[in-house]
């Protein structure tokens, strides 16, 4: 049986005008919130080139999935072939990667 911390990370980058006044996405706040009344611990990190392989090994040790909060675009110290690699290793370190909330609700708990 697989083992699972309970846990998932959700993946945003800084700008943008999707953000609230703390900086993340409007919608993040609520999807940690209700992790959370489900039992999981639920964090949010911000993406950056510089940041990737450290941000990848904090994610594939510490959360069994990531939601992947980026919008296309271009943002300061993101470029998109690099995070979608980052999420490729991600997914071959079994961590569940999903773009919405629903789709990681059918993980073990």
């Amino acid at each position: 049986m697989c083992h699972t911390r309970g846990a998932v990370t959700i993946l945003e980058v800084p700008g943008g005008t999707d953000k609230g006044p703390d900086g993340h996405r409007r919608d993040s706040g609520p999807l940690v919130e209700a992790f959370r009344r489900r039992g999981w611990n639920a964090t949010i990190e911000f993406y950056a080139d510089h940041d990737r392989a450290a941000l990848a090994r904090r994610v594939a040790a510490g959360s069994d999935a990531y939601i992947s909060r980026v919008n296309p675009g271009s943002y300061a110290n993101y470029t998109e072939s690099l995070y979608f690699d980052m999420c490729r290793q991600l997914a071959r370190c079994a961590s569940a990667g999903a773009s919405a909330a629903h789709q990681l609700l059918v993980l073990p708990r």
